[in-house]
């Protein structure tokens, strides 16, 4: 079984290397440390990690927020924030960039850990709902190209009310509407 894979986008180096030694620690493999939000992005186009670690203040232009919409968006990478800013405003924005978690920095291993482990669950929850809708959406699709491929008459019809609610080509030359 591979190791979860992580980026961290931490613009204190300090703080960065202790971050990577508590996820290797916890038996996680870090392939990158970056320290802005254009690099977080970069990066996670590159490297593909499982999550994102992410502080809310960066150098560059970008800030993390802005970064974790792009990340998510683009690649469906989830994306932790690690901060220590809270304030109202700041707080607000980053609710709608809809990390999969929040922790408050200086925290526990133990916060850490269950943070991750947390935001990981909901990382494979949503991409087993998301091949579950490719896999429906290509199930419709074969039906409707079954359905309206076919040289026979074929009804839709509700068995409780008896009205017909869908008809194909020969079924609506045969019977005359549709």
């Amino acid at each position: 079984m591979t190791r979860t894979q992580f980026l961290i986008v931490e613009d204190d180096g300090i703080v960065a290397l202790d971050i990577k030694k508590r996820l290797e620690a916890f038996g996680y493999s870090v392939v990158g440390t970056v320290n802005s939000g254009e690099k977080a992005v970069e990066k996670t186009e590159e490297l593909q990690p499982d999550l994102v670690l992410m502080d809310i203040v960066l150098k560059g232009d970008m800030d993390g927020i802005e970064a974790a919409e792009i990340i998510q968006s683009r690649f469906q990478t989830p994306v932790i924030f690690a901060t220590a800013h809270v304030d109202g405003k700041r707080f607000e924005r980053a609710k709608i960039a809809a990390p999969f978690g929040y922790i408050i920095k200086p925290f526990r291993n133990r916060e850490l850990k269950i943070t991750i482990e947390m935001a990981l669950y909901k990382a494979r929850l949503d991409a087993e709902h998301r091949q579950g809708e490719i896999a429906l959406k290509e199930s419709e699709e074969k039906y409707r190209i079954l359905f309206n491929s076919s040289s026979e008459a074929v009804l839709l019809i509700d068995v409780a009310t008896l009205k017909i609610l869908d008809g194909n080509k020969p079924a609506s030359t045969l019977y005359g509407y549709i």
